[in-house]
């Protein structure tokens, strides 16, 4: 059963991602150990440990963390995207594509479904279909603030490293 994260019955790993940050994986694995059992299955819970998992390249484990995620609560996108993540770190990444074309339909507003089909494609070396859903990722970003974010993120993103040069081509 899926609980609900509650201040009154879960010590949150508030200070977590400063603790990732500087790799003080000590003080994160206490402040997991502090997290009652009944809330080890909360998805905050298993999103803050997919992420200890990630930082230490740990994806087998991030894999196993994001699949239980999937299946605890598959309304929320980043359970998506870390199992696609932890698949494409272990070289699998045209299962992750697929993965990520499939849930996109439960989230079909979203930009970064797109965007990281993109990454994929380019990684599998199909530099069309990369420059296609990245086009998709800019048309769903719509506002220019949003699309400029993006552009920049896709310009600093090494999986897309094929197509960098046809990234201005693609925003239009």
């Amino acid at each position: 059963m899926v609980t609900q994260s509650n201040p009154e019955n879960q010590q949150q790993p508030e200070a977590e991602p400063v603790w990732i940050d500087l790799d003080n994986y000590v003080e994160a694995i206490v402040e997991l150990d502090n997290i009652r059992v009944e809330n080890y299955d909360d998805p905050d819970v298993l999103d803050f440990r997919w992420r200890l998992q990630a930082q230490k390249a740990n994806w087998v484990q991030c894999l196993e963390i994001a699949l239980i995620l999937i299946i605890l609560a598959p309304q929320r996108k980043l359970g998506w995207l870390r199992y696609a993540q932890s698949l494409h770190k272990l070289n699998h990444t045209e299962v992750a594509r697929d993965t990520l074309i499939s849930a996109m339909e439960m989230f079909e507003s979203n930009v970064t479904f797109p965007f990281y089909i993109a990454c994929c494609a380019c990684q599998l070396g199909d530099k069309e279909e990369a420059m296609s859903w990245l086009g998709l990722a800019f048309v769903k970003a719509r506002l220019p603030e949003r699309m400029q974010r993006l552009k920049s993120k896709a310009l600093e993103e090494p999986d897309l490293g094929p197509i960098r040069n046809d990234i201005d081509r693609i925003v239009g």
